[in-house]
C-alpha cells in the first residue's frame, strides 16, 4: 500500500509529464486523479483513525463499557458490549476498529462511528463528572482535520 508522500509523488509526476497525444494526456490525468483519490482518501482515514482514539479515550469510563461500545462498521447496527470490566482492554479495541479502516471498509461509502450504550446520551450530557461534549468534540476535531487536509492538498496540488 502506497503512502500519502508516494500518492502526493505520483501527482506532482503525473503534472510534469509532456504529453505527445490526446491518449498520453488521457493517461497523465487518469493518473493523476487516481492518485489524487487515493490521497484524499488516506487524508479521510488518517483524520477518522487519530480522532477515534480520542473519542474512545475521553469517553467518561466505570467499567470501560461506554469506551468499548464506539464501533466503526459501514452500516448501522444494534450491537452493545455485554456488562462487563473492559478498562484493560480499550486500546486494543481501538486497534481492532481503526484496523478496520485499513480494510473493507477503506472503500465504503458510508462509514458510522457508532455507540449503542443505553447510557452514552447520559455521559455526553454530563452525567458523569468525568467529561460531558466527547461526542462533540469529536466532530468539532474530525472536521477540523478535514478542512486542513483539504487546504494541504490545494496547496502541495495547485
Amino acid at each position: 500500500m502506497a503512502t500519502r508522500d508516494e500518492w502526493q509523488r505520483r501527482m506532482a509526476e503525473a503534472n510534469r509529464r509532456i504529453c505527445g497525444n490526446s491518449r498520453e494526456l488521457q493517461r497523465a490525468i487518469s493518473d493523476w486523479a487516481q492518485a489524487a483519490v487515493q490521497d484524499s482518501l488516506d487524508a479521510v482515514v488518517a483524520a477518522i483513525i487519530d480522532c477515534y482514539g480520542r473519542l474512545v479515550q475521553r469517553t467518561p469510563k466505570d467499567t470501560g463499557r461506554a469506551q468499548a461500545g464506539w464501533h466503526i462498521e459501514g452500516r448501522t447496527d444494534d450491537w452493545t458490549p455485554e456488562p462487563g470490566d473492559y478498562k484493560d482492554k480499550i486500546a486494543a479495541l481501538i486497534a481492532e476498529q481503526t484496523g478496520k479502516l485499513s480494510g473493507d471498509l477503506r472503500q465504503a461509502d458510508v462509514v458510522r462511528i457508532m455507540n449503542n450504550v443505553e447510557y452514552i446520551l447520559a455521559l455526553e450530557a454530563g452525567w458523569s463528572r468525568q467529561s460531558a461534549g466527547f461526542t462533540a468534540l469529536f466532530l468539532s476535531e474530525l472536521r477540523s482535520q478535514l478542512e486542513q487536509a483539504a487546504q494541504n492538498s490545494q496547496r502541495g496540488n495547485a
